[in-house]
């Protein structure tokens, strides 16, 4: 089981991939950070787990965000899906996961 963020609004395609969290019946955190220019960071129950650089990357983020897309559908419940304005920093990710498992 993979669990991968992919930006593909036009070539070259970049993807992060982390193995997905445990099937523990269990609430897993999963966070996207886009620096745009730099990195993009797939977060795992706050921690990093892989980044992909997207400075060559070219393509307008004017498409519409799609979870689980044509290829690798998402199998499993959503509870809230966030979206903010900015880049966050891992300590702030590490923050948002902490919040929202008490």
């Amino acid at each position: 089981r993979l669990l991968r963020f992919m930006l593909a609004t036009e070539p070259p395609t970049v993807a992060a991939n982390a193995d997905a969290p445990p099937a523990d019946g269990q609430w897993h955190h999963v966070a996207v950070t886009l620096d745009r220019g730099k990195l993009a960071t797939l977060h795992v129950d706050g921690e990093p787990r892989d980044s992909v650089d997207i400075s060559k990357h070219k393509g307008a983020l004017k498409n519409v965000m799609t979870v689980g897309g044509p290829y690798s559908h998402f199998s499993g419940c959503m509870d809230t899906l966030q979206v903010y304005q900015g880049a966050l920093t891992p300590p702030q990710v590490r923050t948002i996961c902490q919040g929202q498992r008490r």
